[in-house]
């Protein structure tokens, strides 16, 4: 087991410094446990969090291969603090590659999601586990560079509740929703005025660039694609019908001309020295337009 501290933080339960993934997995299951990563520890197995456990200290978690940091289960309490780094879960294929909220709690108040990858919340995804929500609140830290293949490059709430009150999230990427998205059959989303979402790509609605309606509608957004070609679909279906009913009936275009042509051709029989037509003449005009309109 790692070094146990005897005093220097306020938490209650046993402190404890971790230099190997051994440790970390058992410091991990101790309830009410400080654990401070001041190194760089490479992890090849998820750590499931199933207790209250606070991670802190200056150092990095890296992972790789097809799996996460962290899964928090719906009894499991996860808090990140000062600048502790989460990272490089780069070929994970599957959903939330930083941190895994399945059912339980995830609270920041410092540390850093950094550079992960996943299906859906590259950095964090939120989700319930049976009937329990998971649920996250995010007091500081930072999430960026993650990247995710649909949806919530930086924070995916598929069914659960985030409350995102300080910190940044910055510089994600996903097909559709780069930065956070929240699901609208069960995405619960507060994002609170110190809050910093920025520089993520497609951005959406969350984001605080100043960018212009017509940018945001043009953005490569997966979901935002989808409903313009529906609009034009819509728009191209409503024009071709109308101009179905223009061809069955052909000749109320050219008839609604029927008077320029009477006045052109009084005009013309004034050049030609007649002071006005014959209702003969009239006639031969009126038969010849409705021939032309129906195509005879």
């Amino acid at each position: 087991m790692g070094l146990f501290l005897n005093s220097g933080c306020s938490n209650t339960g046993d402190e404890i410094v971790v230099t190997t993934e051994q440790e970390l997995q058992e410091a991990a299951k101790r309830s009410e446990a400080v654990v401070f990563v001041n190194d760089i520890i490479h992890i090849n197995e998820t750590i499931e969090i199933t207790e209250t456990v606070t991670i802190r200290g200056s150092g990095a978690i890296t992972v790789s291969d097809d799996h996460r940091h962290f899964a928090i289960q719906p009894e499991g309490h996860l808090t990140l603090r000062d600048s502790i780094t989460l990272t490089r879960a780069e070929d994970y294929t599957n959903h939330g590659g930083g941190i895994f909220i399945h059912g339980g709690t995830l609270t920041m108040y410092g540390g850093r999601i950094y550079n992960n990858a996943a299906l859906r919340g590259g950095g964090v995804l939120i989700t319930l586990d049976d009937y329990t929500l998971g649920t996250f609140e995010m007091r500081g830290g930072e999430i960026s560079g993650n990247t995710a293949e649909i949806a919530g490059g930086g924070v995916f709430v598929e069914l659960g509740i985030a409350e995102l009150r300080h910190g940044q999230i910055s510089s994600n990427t996903a097909s559709g929703h780069g930065g956070v998205y929240a699901h609208p059959r069960g995405g619960i989303l507060t994002i609170g005025t110190n809050m910093r979402i920025f520089d993520n790509t497609p951005i959406n609605t969350h984001d605080q660039e100043s960018t212009s309606l017509f940018m945001r509608l043009i953005t490569p957004d997966l979901y935002r694609f989808a409903a313009v070609v529906i609009i034009v679909l819509i728009g191209v279906l409503v024009s071709s019908k109308w101009q179905k009913r223009k061809q069955l009936q052909p000749g109320v275009n050219r008839l609604d001309t029927l008077d320029d042509v009477l006045r052109e051709t009084q005009a013309q029989a004034k050049v030609n020295g007649k002071s006005e037509m014959t209702l003969d003449e009239i006639n031969d005009i009126i038969s010849e337009v409705r021939q032309e309109s129906r195509g005879e």
